[in-house]
C-alpha cells in the first residue's frame, strides 16, 4: 500500500526553481503545484530540479493556428539553441485560464477576462516542450526563453524579441505563452493535465522521447483545421464587417459606425458592448475579438500582480555561479 502525503521542494531546489520568495510561499501550499511536483519527484527523484533546469515550455494558443503562424514560432525558438522534444494537445476552459493566470489576473479587468475566455477557447492549444542544448547553462532554460520573448507592450520590446519578430497583433492577442521559470512549468502541468497524462509527460521527458517533425506538422495541421484563416488585422476585420453593412438593420448600422468612430479615436469600449452588437449581426467571432482586443481596458488602475515581477529581472548569467 502506497500512502501519498506530500513532497515539497527543498530550499536548495527552490533556488533553481524561482527567484521570487513569494512564489515559493504560494506554490508550496497550492494543490496544482504540490500534485505535479509529487508526480515529477516520483519519476526523477533528486534529479528532478536538474532536469527542469534545461526544459522550456511554450503553449501555442488557438489564435496562432488561426493566423497560421505556429510553425514560424517553433522555428524561431529553435534558432536560439532550443531543441523541440515533445508536443501535446491541450484544451483551455474558463477554469484552466483562471488558474494558469491566477497570480496575474488580480490586475485584469473583467472585460479582458471575458475576451480571453472567448479567444483561448476558439479551439485546442498545443503545449511544446523544448530542451536547452546550449553548451553551458547559466540560467534555467525557461527563464532564458522568457527573456527572449519580450514584453507584451510593443513600446517595451526590442526588435530582436520573439514577439516583435512574430509580430503579435497586440497585448491581448499574443499567439503563445511561456511559463517564466521551472516552478511555473511544474504548476502548469498540474493545471492542464490530470494525473495519468501528467505522469505520462514526465515519463516522456525522462525517456528523452523526441517527436519527429512529421508528427508535429500533422498536429499543427489538425489544429489549423479548427479555424478559418485570420490574421487579427484591425483594418481587415473592419473591412469584413463593413462589406456586409447594407444587410444590417438601420439602427445596427448606426451603432456599428459609431463603434468604428470610437475605435478609430482609440476610445476605450466595453467588451459586452462590442460583443453583443457585432454578434447580433452575425459577425465573425475572429473579427469581433480583433476589434475588441484593440480597445478594451486591459488592466485595473492601481492593482498589481499577486506575485510581483517576472523573470525578465533577477535571472542573469551570474546567478547559477553563486549557488
Amino acid at each position: 500500500m502506497v500512502i501519498k502525503c506530500n513532497k515539497i521542494p527543498s530550499d536548495k531546489d527552490w533556488k533553481r526553481l524561482s527567484i521570487f520568495g513569494s512564489k515559493k510561499n504560494y506554490f508550496n501550499t497550492e494543490t496544482y503545484f504540490r500534485e505535479s511536483w509529487f508526480d515529477g519527484y516520483q519519476e526523477f527523484s533528486t534529479d528532478f530540479t536538474n532536469k527542469l533546469t534545461r526544459l522550456a515550455v511554450v503553449v501555442l494558443k488557438p489564435e496562432v493556428f488561426a493566423a497560421r503562424r505556429a510553425r514560424d514560432v517553433l522555428m524561431l525558438i529553435e534558432r536560439h539553441n532550443f531543441k523541440l522534444r515533445v508536443a501535446y494537445k491541450v484544451k483551455y476552459n474558463r477554469h484552466k485560464i483562471r488558474e494558469t493566470w491566477r497570480y496575474q489576473y488580480s490586475e485584469a479587468t473583467i472585460d479582458r477576462m471575458s475576451l480571453v475566455d472567448h479567444l483561448y477557447c476558439l479551439g485546442d492549444a498545443m503545449m511544446v516542450i523544448f530542451e536547452d542544448v546550449s553548451p553551458e547553462i547559466t540560467m534555467p532554460a525557461s527563464a532564458r526563453l522568457h527573456k527572449l520573448k519580450g514584453a507584451s507592450e510593443e513600446r517595451l520590446r526590442t526588435a530582436e524579441s520573439l514577439r516583435s519578430i512574430v509580430k503579435i497583433p497586440n497585448g491581448v492577442v499574443r499567439f503563445f505563452h511561456i511559463p517564466d521559470e521551472p516552478a511555473d512549468i511544474v504548476r502548469e502541468f498540474g493545471i492542464l493535465f490530470d494525473r495519468q497524462n501528467r505522469f505520462n509527460i514526465y515519463q516522456d521527458i525522462k525517456s528523452s522521447l523526441v517527436h519527429d517533425y512529421s508528427f508535429i506538422d500533422e498536429m499543427i495541421s489538425t489544429l489549423e483545421s479548427q479555424h478559418t484563416e485570420h490574421d487579427f488585422c484591425l483594418a481587415k476585420s473592419w473591412d469584413n464587417i463593413l462589406s456586409n453593412i447594407h444587410g444590417y438593420k438601420e439602427d445596427k448600422i448606426e451603432l456599428i459606425l459609431d463603434l468604428k468612430n470610437k475605435v478609430d479615436a482609440r476610445e476605450e469600449v466595453g467588451w459586452e458592448d462590442i460583443y453583443k452588437l457585432l454578434s447580433s449581426c452575425n459577425c465573425n467571432i475572429y473579427d469581433i475579438i480583433t476589434i475588441a482586443s484593440h480597445v478594451i481596458k486591459q488592466d485595473v488602475d492601481d492593482e498589481f500582480h499577486l506575485i510581483d515581477g517576472d523573470a525578465l529581472r533577477g535571472w542573469d548569467s551570474r546567478y547559477f555561479s553563486n549557488l
